[in-house]
């Protein structure tokens, strides 16, 4: 589960980290969602992987080359895993 403490001051959250309906077509998201996922995974493939959702809408994929990652929606579509 993407963890939100990214985003958090003493337990509040100060701001969403990036709205699911605007990947990929929003760059201000996709670049956010690409810095968050490069502090945490500290990994530099992600500077140029591709941003995308599936068909359904439910998984986001972040690769490049032999590098990939997905993010998935649960079930009731309120959290990331």
């Amino acid at each position: 589960m993407i963890s939100h403490t990214y985003n958090q001051t003493n337990g509040n959250l100060t701001r969403q980290l990036f709205s699911w309906d605007n990947i990929p077509n929003a760059d201000q998201d996709k670049e956010v969602l690409r810095y968050f996922l490069k502090q945490r995974l500290r990994s530099n493939w992600l500077d140029k992987a591709e941003i995308r959702k599936t068909e359904d809408r439910n998984s986001i994929i972040v690769s490049y080359g032999l590098n990939s990652l997905l993010i998935s929606l649960n079930k009731e579509k309120t959290r990331q895993l």
